[in-house]
């Protein structure tokens, strides 16, 4: 993904997929079906755009048949044929709350989307001071709470935020209690019969970012701020020049958007694997439009004398040092083509080295001659682009596959590694340890061992083959 230079003045970058309103029997919803088909011709119109700026995104796609659009928000614009979901802010209007943007058609490894969004940067007086009058479209949707609504989730959520008169600071005390209470796992187990919430929160203390931001957004609404979930990717990591992002599916996320008025919808981060997301105190200073004499005291028109001495002095160093001059040019020419080429190694270096491999640079070379990326390529670039765990991970998949047993595109880590358990009993536990290292490496702080990754991906390879030279032998495993 390309960033504006613009976007490193916001404090977190993240990418939306869709965003959930209704949550009712443990599940999060849409409550609307409303959809229509939107083209690049014009830009959708959204509230709340007077404290936004607009700003263009790039993104570089690595997954076959993609149809969720991916954006900062709030999206406003597409060079990709959608459908967009949406909810209309009122009949009379124009306006529309998005839901999400599903690309139609879907979009295919070596893809260039770019999307405009309309994003608010404000500062942490400015939510303070925000009203606490929302207008009816969000309060109709985004106060909703499910009819069993634990009594004692809403009682801390009122102890937490007693202290605050403000909706800004009530939110970041349940974001901080959140961070401070809950301990970030990969996975949690939910007892039968148990209110999953209340467990998460009061009993396990630990689990992933779906509960975190789901139990924020809950406790939001029962003290009458409202808040949705969105769900899409984390900011991913970034290049020395913060102007490209490299996001993988290690980056999956979930987290609260809260609404306040003038700047509409303002994420928020209750999950511990996440970095904490501090909103700016005070505008940066804007640098001066001219540049400051360097003798600002000195403005007085100088005499004709003063004149004539300087111009005397000048014109006797002209004539002293004019074969020197001549010189200089010369050397200053040689040295500077010797330190611009030191200095475009370096760049080309630091910029390229690290996140694009020369295949990489082959694909847009390509594309800036105007030649269609070979499909071997694109798939090469996004294999590079995975890391050691995944690539071992990726023989699960292959397993799979040579199994007859293909696995839908929205399966998964944890389902693909149980179909295969089933299907190679001898692998089971080098499976689970291949399942184990990879959630670590993808989903918490403490990454996953690599070696051990790999050796428990040799023999599920192993396996597998062996597996299939059976079927085709035998006719069946």
């Amino acid at each position: 993904m390309y960033a504006p230079p613009k976007a490193q003045e916001y404090p977190r970058l993240y990418w939306r997929g869709q965003v959930y309103d209704i949550y009712q029997d443990g599940k999060w919803l849409i409550s609307s079906d409303d959809e229509i088909r939107y083209s690049s011709s014009r830009d959708i119109e959204i509230p709340d755009t007077q404290a936004r700026s607009r700003l263009t995104f790039t993104f570089d796609i690595y997954t076959e048949t993609q149809i969720v659009l991916f954006s900062a928000a709030q999206p406003i614009w597409i060079n990709h044929n959608a459908i967009l979901l949406h909810e209309k802010i009122s009949p009379s209007e124009p306006e529309l709350d998005v839901l999400t943007l599903r690309a139609s058609p879907p979009l295919e490894i070596g893809d260039l989307v770019r999307i405009a969004s309309m994003m608010s940067n404000p500062i942490v007086s400015e939510l303070r001071s925000a009203s606490d009058e929302y207008p009816s479209w969000v309060t109709e949707k985004y106060l909703q709470l499910p009819d069993n609504f634990s009594t004692k989730i809403q009682t801390v959520a009122f102890d937490i935020t007693q202290p605050y008169n403000n909706s800004y600071d009530k939110t970041l005390a349940i974001t901080n209690y959140l961070r401070r209470q809950i301990e970030y796992a990969p996975a949690i187990s939910i007892p039968e019969n148990a209110d999953p919430l209340e467990y998460f929160l009061f009993d396990a203390k630990r689990g992933f970012c779906n509960y975190s931001a789901t139990v924020e957004v809950l406790m939001l609404r029962s003290i009458g701020i409202p808040a949705r979930l969105a769900v899409g990717y984390a900011q991913g990591e970034a290049n020395l020049q913060n102007s490209v992002y490299t996001v993988r599916e290690r980056d999956l996320h979930a987290w609260p958007e809260v609404y306040f008025s003038e700047y509409g919808w303002i994420e928020f981060e209750p999950t511990g694997n996440q970095e904490p997301l501090n909103r700016p105190v005070e505008r940066a200073e804007q640098t001066a439009a001219f540049p400051i004499p360097l003798n600002p005291v000195r403005q007085v028109p100088l005499g004709e004398e003063e004149q004539a001495q300087i111009k005397e002095e000048a014109n006797a160093e002209d004539v002293s040092n004019a074969f020197l001059t001549q010189m200089q040019i010369q050397w200053i020419s040689i040295l500077s083509g010797v330190i611009l080429l030191l200095g475009g190694t370096i760049f080309m270096k630091r910029k390229y080295a690290r996140d694009r491999s020369w295949a990489l640079m082959l694909k847009i070379a390509l594309e800036k001659s105007k030649w269609k990326t070979p499909r071997w390529l694109n798939n090469f670039i996004a294999w590079a682009m995975l890391l050691p765990i995944e690539k071992s991970f990726a023989v699960i998949n292959t397993g799979l596959r040579w199994l007859k047993k293909p696995q839908a595109i929205h399966s998964t880590p944890i389902e693909r590694a149980n179909d295969l358990k089933k299907l190679l009993p001898n692998a089971e536990s080098s499976i689970e340890i291949l399942l184990r290292e990879y959630q670590a490496e993808m989903f918490s702080r403490t990454r996953g061992d690599e070696k051990l990754a790999r050796r428990a991906a040799f023999w599920i390879l192993f396996c597998s083959i062996r597996a299939r030279v059976k079927i085709f032998i035998m006719g069946y495993n």
